[in-house]
């Protein structure tokens, strides 16, 4: 799941809080900080892509942690193979989406 837009600025109290949270079994299995010099992603992690349950139990915390905008899940695999957004037109990178606390969208 990826927490995107964090300005610079906000980067260490966020990834604090949420370094916390995946250290203490309470958020994801794992989580890593990834971007340019202006807005920072924050990307956690789940043990399996196909347990909905799981990332919707991610997406629920991220939402009660503060994390309101949209949020993404995309897998490492596109990741890998330079699928972002724009670049296949025919294959979205993204597995899932949600704006809400409650709602996992498929994609």
């Amino acid at each position: 799941m990826a927490v995107n837009g964090i300005p610079s600025h906000e980067l260490n109290s966020v990834w604090a809080a949420i370094k916390r949270e995946v250290a203490s079994g309470g958020l994801g299995t794992y989580a890593k900080v990834h971007g340019g010099q202006r807005d920072k992603v924050i990307c956690v992690y789940t043990a399996n892509l196909l347990d909905k349950e799981d990332v919707s139990c991610v997406r629920a915390k991220l939402w009660d942690m503060g994390h309101r905008k949209k949020l993404s899940y995309k897998t490492d695999a596109y990741t890998l193979c330079g699928i972002y957004w724009g670049t296949r037109k025919d294959l979205s990178p993204t597995k899932y989406s949600s704006s809400s606390r409650d709602t996992l969208q498929d994609v």
